[in-house]
């Protein structure tokens, strides 16, 4: 038990003897960085009404464009016919499986595609007088 007190204060006194020495070694941190006043980042900034700063799935959905999903569709079309005539030898056997992979891959890229330019418009980056007259702007001012 005396031990157990020995070994318990010596570690907390080389602790605090580490610390003290760790805090007196660190400069002090009294002034803060100064903002940098610059146009680097002025691309990056929204050119029209924010909807949304943070767009949901739901919302996303709610304001996806035909115009997007006709992208989707001509992506998923073209990389089928793309599939079919670019089939590995024997072609007869092969040309189906190899157009519903790339079908596929078009799928996927124009689903990530109509969502990025629904997430721009809702983000203020791209034109967006339809969202904004359906949803509304974002009540904050950024």
């Amino acid at each position: 038990m005396v031990e157990n007190n020995l070994v318990s204060g010596f570690q907390e006194g080389a602790l605090k003897e580490i610390t003290d020495k760790y805090n007196a070694e660190r400069p002090e941190k009294t002034e803060k960085p100064p903002i940098v006043q610059n146009n680097y980042f002025d691309h990056k900034k929204p050119q029209f009404p924010v909807i949304n700063p943070s767009p949901e799935t739901e919302l996303s959905l709610a304001a996806i464009r035909w115009s997007d999903v006709g992208w989707a569709g001509f992506a998923t079309a073209f990389t089928y016919g793309f599939g079919y005539v670019v089939a590995p030898y024997p072609r007869t056997k092969l040309r189906g499986p190899t157009a519903a992979v790339a079908s596929t891959i078009g799928l996927t890229f124009g689903v990530m595609f109509a969502f990025q330019n629904t997430w721009q418009r809702l983000m203020g980056y791209s034109e967006n007088a339809r969202e904004v007259k359906k949803f509304g702007t974002y009540p904050k001012k950024m």
